[in-house]
């Protein structure tokens, strides 16, 4: 279950290095413990956080800028590119905008301000199928939300923008209102209260519970691995092995060396009886921690235990 946590932006000062959950594996990882060759040669949390700043400064220009930066090396993550989107609609940039919000919900489907606003922005550039085919995801999200998700409001309030939008005789006057109304910073530590809390409920098997908490962690760190590690974990325990797969090679796409992501990684391929990926996913891990780690010891296991079945 995914789904979207914007709901402000958090003015950040998160310095504390994400904690590993026990018996997890080391989803954490250790992000920026070991240099790669392939990583990026700037710090995308670092500019997605200076986006978010710009974006409610309401220097949109500015904050597209920061976030097509980020954008161009976490290719797959969906929040990412709805933040795009955001900076975009603010300079009343609707090709665009549509362009970022359909890589949004390509990448993360629950996103469900994404969803609504790519029908509304469509509607703006006069393609009302693409509105109606967000409208019908919206209501098929509803459907598996049975009016008892968390998600449950926000899904009632997006169908029924999209549905007054569709009924309206023309679309609405284009204006910068397509932003979200009413944003104010959160607590500066809200980012990191959330991790660590994502955290505990992953220890607990609460998973669904960790992935609703891990987004608040994600819109305000941006594509941190490690967080969103811990989401394609969660999803991953909960059996939804695309989107496990899909957050997996998100963080990879930022961190290339991450222990936890690739563990994590090499774990999925041995569920999906796919031994050669998981020991190339082994010998990536051990590459990473010449003197062993846990991460190593933990998916050598796995791929010894598949083996012997």
């Amino acid at each position: 279950m995914l789904r979207l946590l914007i709901t402000g932006f958090v003015s950040l000062a998160l310095t504390a290095s994400p904690a590993l959950a026990a018996g997890g594996g080391g989803g954490g990882g250790g992000y920026g413990s070991s240099p790669s060759a392939s990583a990026p040669n700037f710090d995308p949390v670092k500019t997605y956080q200076k986006g978010l700043e710009q974006l409610q400064a309401k220097d949109y220009k500015a904050a597209e800028r920061s976030f097509k930066k980020v954008a161009d090396i976490a290719k797959t993550d969906g929040n990412t590119h709805y933040m795009l989107a955001l900076a975009q609609l603010g300079q009343d940039k609707w090709q665009p905008a549509a362009k970022s919000l359909a890589k949004a919900v390509k990448y993360e489907p629950g996103l469900i301000d994404a969803r609504m606003r790519l029908g509304l922005v469509e509607l703006q550039n006069a393609k009302p199928d693409v509105a109606k085919t967000q409208l019908a995801a919206l209501k098929d999200m509803q459907t598996t939300c049975a009016a008892s998700c968390a998600d449950a409001s926000a899904l009632t309030e997006a169908i029924k923008s999209l549905e007054a939008a569709l009924a309206a005789p023309s679309a609405p006057a284009k204006k910068s209102s397509a932003l979200p109304a009413g944003i104010q910073p959160a607590n500066a530590a809200a980012g990191d209260a959330a991790y660590f809390e994502a955290v505990r409920l992953i220890n607990l098997q609460h998973y669904d519970a960790a992935i609703e908490t891990l987004e608040v962690a994600q819109a305000a760190f941006g594509p941190h691995p490690d967080v969103l590690t811990y989401i394609g974990f969660a999803n991953r325990k909960q059996g939804r092995a695309e989107d496990a797969l899909r957050f997996y090679q998100a963080a990879l796409s930022v961190a290339p060396g991450h222990r936890g992501a690739n563990e994590y990684l090499g774990e999925y391929y041995v569920e999906q009886g796919d031994l050669v990926s998981a020991r190339r996913q082994l010998e990536i891990v051990e590459a990473s921690c010449a003197f062993g780690c846990e991460e190593a010891r933990e998916l050598k296991a796995w791929i010894d235990a598949a083996e012997a079945l």
